[in-house]
């Protein structure tokens, strides 16, 4: 390939994390809490992002937390990804009615025979991104 090339791209280093300039894109997620607020927040991801920049991201939201990752089907129809804390009710969390809803959403989808109120929810804060970033 030569180097002047369209096909050839600036790429720089940090620590193992690749980041490539001219590929970022803009990411949107909402940070859902479980007293019913919302934030849209967005960041500058290359299409695939590492779990280390997923994590840098996702956990200060969460607090101190196991991070989980969690599919989910969007009200849009579409999959997506949310982050929650995985030990939420060990440490006694408050339960996230719209995390919880998202959340059985895509199990009923598959399964419309379940009872909702016999699966699983979800406690404290979650993280919701527009698109697939967990591959």
């Amino acid at each position: 390939m030569v180097a002047d090339s369209p096909d050839v791209y600036r790429c720089f280093h940090v620590g193992a994390i690749r980041f490539d300039d001219d590929k970022l894109m803009e990411t949107f997620y909402t940070i859902l809490r479980p007293n019913g607020s919302q934030e849209r927040l967005s960041v500058d991801w290359p299409e695939e992002p590492s779990y280390e920049q997923i994590r840098d991201l996702v956990e200060p939201i969460l607090g101190d937390c196991d991070m989980e990752h969690v599919s989910i089907l969007g009200d849009n129809g579409k999959r997506q990804d949310m982050f929650v804390d995985e030990i939420g009710l060990w440490k006694h969390l408050t339960q996230n009615k719209e995390a919880t809803r998202l959340y059985r959403q895509n199990i009923l989808s598959r399964y419309p025979h379940l009872d909702p109120e016999r699966l699983n929810f979800i406690v404290g804060a979650a993280v919701v991104f527009d698109r697939i970033i967990w591959t």
